[in-house]
């Protein structure tokens, strides 16, 4: 039951053995791309009505993704208004001229969060494009293998 001791720690194991699984595989991949090996190519789950449901999630996945790198697009183009117009007020002005600088260097401070946020996004997204290619390639392969063979249904 949830909640209850037993399957808190059953549920900690679980999370902790898919932490160690997932440490593992990047460490493989890792040492296979110091070697200079190309990386594998994304497993195919084979025939059936979850691979088409896998090439939905995947396909989904991406245009989230294309999303969110919008989302990026438009914070960098802001960020960089918001550098151009945090300028020093003029002389006969009350404003305080540290105060633009201020502004000025959390905005530049900003941008480069953003830029390296958007180029980790970027990175990921081209990850997820060429798993949904290389999916999609494999699935195809898979039809065309199979199309026009009879299985222990047919009759």
């Amino acid at each position: 039951m949830p909640g209850s001791p037993e399957w808190n720690a059953k549920r900690a194991e679980a999370e902790r053995r898919i932490t160690e699984a997932t440490a593992a595989r990047r460490r493989q991949l890792a040492e296979a791309a110091a070697c200079g090996e190309p990386p594998p190519p994304y497993p195919a789950p084979g025939k059936g009505k979850h691979v088409s449901a896998d090439l939905n999630h995947l396909d989904a996945m991406v245009k989230m993704g294309d999303r969110i790198l919008e989302r990026y697009e438009w914070q960098e183009k802001t960020l960089r208004v918001a550098i151009q117009h945090a300028v020093p007020p003029a002389p006969d002005y009350s404003g305080s001229k540290v105060q633009a600088q201020a502004q000025r260097a959390y905005a530049e401070a900003e941008l480069a969060r953003v830029r390296v946020e958007m180029a980790r996004a970027r990175q990921v997204q081209d990850e997820l494009r060429a798993a949904l290619t290389q999916m999609r390639q494999t699935e195809e392969a898979n039809q065309r293998k199979f199309r026009g063979k009879g299985g222990p249904g047919d009759a």
